[in-house]
């Protein structure tokens, strides 16, 4: 499984007017985890609390779990469930080496080659849609191979 968690901030507010509210946000269940502002809290009329709860799937596909937040409001039941889903998915990863070539001094109408290494370090195809030079100077290099479209598939390489 591949890619960066996800986070999410859920607010927590008094909405009593004459007393405060004394509460505290649980851990949910794996893979969401609170990351900021959980635990006991005491909030007096007005005042909130933000809860910042972070996804990190290990595995492709849905993922449900329940944030409890138990209190002492009496406009609602303790402890108040949220609920989180999410659904984690494969990508792929590209990695290139070297990440730049030096051609060091090269005769005039000489040519002298050197090669990058593309590999799919992630959990789904990477699809290469084709590569040009750009830049100033680009008429003086060429592609000699691999500039179409390539499929490489996870942990495999590309170095035509």
């Amino acid at each position: 499984m591949s890619g960066s968690p996800r986070t999410d901030d859920h607010d927590c507010e008094s909405r009593q007017f004459d007393s405060s509210i004394d509460g505290k946000c649980w851990n949910p269940l794996a893979p969401f985890s609170v990351v900021s502002g959980g635990g006991a809290f005491n909030l007096s009329p007005g005042q909130s609390v933000t809860v910042t709860v972070q996804f990190s799937p290990t595995v492709a596909g849905p993922a449900s779990a329940s944030f409890p937040i138990t209190h002492n409001a009496t406009n609602q039941t303790s402890p108040t469930n949220l609920s989180l889903g999410g659904t984690g998915v494969n990508i792929p990863v590209i990695s290139v080496t070297p990440t730049s070539n030096d051609y060091g001094k090269v005769k005039v109408k000489g040519t002298k080659s050197a090669s990058f290494v593309v590999k799919n370090t992630g959990a789904a195809d990477l699809s290469i849609s084709g590569s040009k030079l750009t830049g100033t100077d680009a008429s003086m290099f060429s592609i000699t191979s691999g500039s179409g479209s390539e499929t490489i598939s996870p942990w495999q390489e590309f170095d035509d």
